[in-house]
């Protein structure tokens, strides 16, 4: 606003420059101690024509130019503005998905040791109902940990909650089948049969799948971040 307002004073300025100086030259030919110049009066108007003239011109060009520099700076500037705000941008992104990567992973991780907890005491070796229950207990611990770090994220990644949610759901599915033909099952002398094991394997395979979708889905945006990064944000 305050060039805007310079650029105004000094137009306002020639443009009076321009309407004055003629009257002023006029008088001043009539004056007596202007007597002594040689010439017509037609002559000496021509002079100062042509020499205010090339003020003019010269003084229009220099704000030609300097209007022109203007712009062209103001636009360079809102230019990297953008740019910068663009690249803070996908560098936010990046961290958020990487963030969102390594947190997801580690539940698998989870997943996988809790599954084969499940193994170990169905196929191999002996196990107190305690230590499963407390290790299971440590896993979801460990998991709704994970999943409140993930909360927190969901702006970053407008289709993750819903994705979330469907895994959150058959984890629980999970967790309830575990706890009811494993932990809390009716007769716990009596051995766990195969194919309780096996309805249990499906519902692990399919959290599993789930979360790998996801893991894709992260990794694919990750990825395209990281090539605007490289390639230069436009």
């Amino acid at each position: 606003m305050k060039i805007e307002k310079n650029i105004l004073i000094t137009l306002i300025f020639v443009i009076g420059f321009i309407t004055i100086i003629p009257f002023i030259i006029i008088i001043g030919m009539k004056w007596q101690w202007t007597s002594f110049a040689y010439g017509s009066a037609d002559g000496w108007l021509g002079f100062w024509g042509g020499y205010i003239g090339a003020i003019i011109g010269a003084l229009a060009a220099g704000f030609i130019a300097y209007y022109v520099a203007h712009k062209q700076i103001h636009l360079q500037v809102d230019k990297e503005d953008l740019r910068a705000r663009k690249f803070l941008g996908t560098q936010l992104r990046i961290d958020k998905f990487s963030e969102i990567y390594s947190v997801l992973s580690e539940m698998g991780r989870n997943f996988a040791e809790s599954d084969m907890l499940i193994f170990t005491y169905h196929f191999k070796e002996p196990m107190e109902l305690y230590v499963l229950r407390d290790k299971q207990r440590e896993y979801q611990d460990k998991d709704l940990s994970s999943i409140r770090n993930i909360n927190s994220l969901f702006p970053f990644v407008p289709d993750l909650k819903n994705d979330i949610d469907n895994m959150m759901e058959i984890y629980h599915e999970r967790n309830r089948f575990i706890y009811k033909h494993y932990i809390h099952r009716k007769d716990p002398s009596k051995k766990v049969s195969d194919s309780i094991y096996e309805d249990y394997s499906r519902k692990s395979d399919e959290l599993m799948i789930v979360l790998h979708v996801i893991l894709t889905d992260i990794s694919n945006k990750l990825s395209h971040e990281i090539d605007k990064l490289e390639k230069g944000i436009n």
